[in-house]
């Protein structure tokens, strides 16, 4: 019999890793002191490994489990999981058409400059207001390109609000 790539990383996944061999002593019973010795090494209707037909763990490892052997709890997790996933993607596919975030770049009534300054290593930052140039701010420099950024976000937030806090 032949076994194709598939069969092989089956079972290569399925493997856990003993240092037992047929023929090998092992201990068992409820104190660990009755002598026996290794026939046989397999696996149990539920996936769990075994030794001479017996089962070596007195635990049970939940994922080599079917599903339905489950616990309740990690069933509902499992489900909760689910349900929620499937949240995110009806929240994100049809509450609206554009699932990019709203930045202080998209602001229609603010203009945003950052920019180099090719004399020095210092960058360059401006904001305007466009319906109200009082809010606007004078360019100022800056040590590196983040420390623009920031401050040009913080100009623009304050001028957003202001704007949309004003009677038309």
């Amino acid at each position: 019999m032949k076994i194709t790539k598939s069969q092989l990383r089956k079972i290569i996944k399925e493997a856990i890793s003993l240092d037992i061999d047929v023929g090998d002593v092992v201990l068992t019973g409820k104190f660990k002191n009755k002598r026996q010795v290794v026939k046989d090494i397999g696996t149990d209707d539920s996936g769990q490994p075994t030794i001479n037909g017996r089962t070596i763990l007195k635990l049970k490892i939940e994922k080599l489990m079917p599903k339905s052997k489950w616990s309740a709890k990690s069933r509902e997790e499992l489900e909760e999981s689910l349900r929620r996933t499937i949240r995110e993607e009806i929240g994100r596919n049809f509450q609206s058409i554009d699932t990019d975030s709203y930045t202080y770049e998209d602001y229609s009534d603010v203009q945003i400059e950052t920019y180099p300054i090719t004399t020095s290593d210092e960058w360059g930052a401006a904001v305007t207001c466009i319906s109200d140039p009082s809010l606007s701010t004078p360019e100022r420099r800056f040590a590196d390109e983040q420390s623009a950024e920031h401050w040009t976000r913080m100009e623009a937030e304050k001028i957003f609000r202001k704007t949309l806090n004003k009677e038309k």
